[in-house]
């Protein structure tokens, strides 16, 4: 086993990791049961997305990221910034801290817009780079470990991109105030999270974000004449560079 993947599975075996993730899961589950389609493509980091089945979404997938090294049962690996779907072909596009681990992470948005129908709806969940987690990550700039090699993007600057690519921003809520303070009892934790979700005066060490597709379509993009792989971010890249090569 490479120590890339030790890395992901190590931090996913953590007790801190699955309270992140089990919180942010249940924000995610209520999300999703608002929703209505035929396809919901769900891009991330939980091993075990079972909050999936909440929505009333006739068919739901997982596709993997290079990175993540088939870890977990996916239906397929695919570039962060080429997605292998149709225009307009999906109804919702769940994005759980898939956009914390590309150097790219404005063209992933778009890619996600293209292939949204109209009225279709991007859920993102991800690391807020002003939070508790964030302010620790920015005093280790060098990390290569997971998931201190993120590349987060603000509950702003999402906004923006966004709102250029005509999709409306319906809720932007703060999540896991006290993570990844191990100090914490976990009772006491869960009670913190619950009580200061939606802070609008302190930020989250995740946020979440919901926006819907507002136009028919978008131009099409013309192709590059020639296609450059992704700048690196940490060790992720290198995965991508590999299976990239044995295509």
């Amino acid at each position: 086993m490479s120590a890339k993947k030790k890395a992901y599975q190590s931090w996913l075996a953590k007790p801190s990791a699955q309270r992140l993730l089990d919180f942010e899961s249940q924000e995610l589950e209520q999300i999703l049961q608002r929703y209505y389609g035929m396809h919901m493509l769900y891009i991330g980091v939980s091993d075990k997305p079972e909050y999936l089945s909440a929505s009333h979404v006739s068919h739901s997938f997982r596709m993997a990221l290079p990175w993540q090294q088939l870890e977990h049962p996916y239906q397929g690996v695919m570039s962060a910034s080429e997605w292998p779907f149709g225009d307009n072909s999906l109804d919702v596009v769940v994005l759980h801290h898939g956009l914390d681990f590309t150097r790219r992470p404005h063209q992933m948005i778009r890619e996600a817009s293209r292939v949204l129908v109209p009225n279709g709806y991007l859920v993102h969940v991800g690391f807020h780079p002003w939070g508790a987690w964030g302010m620790m990550q920015k005093m280790v700039p060098l990390a290569r470990s997971f998931p201190w090699n993120a590349n987060p993007v603000s509950p702003e600057r999402l906004t923006d991109w966004l709102t250029l690519l005509d999709f409306r921003v319906e809720q932007s809520t703060s999540l896991a105030h006290s993570w990844p303070l191990s100090s914490l009892l976990p009772g006491y934790s869960a009670n913190l999270d619950a009580w200061l979700k939606g802070s609008r005066w302190l930020n989250g060490t995740s946020y979440s974000m919901i926006a819907q597709k507002t136009v028919a379509g978008i131009t099409p993009i013309r192709m590059k004449r020639w296609r450059l792989p992704e700048p690196e971010l940490g060790w992720v890249s290198s995965a991508s560079h590999r299976i990239h090569e044995d295509r």
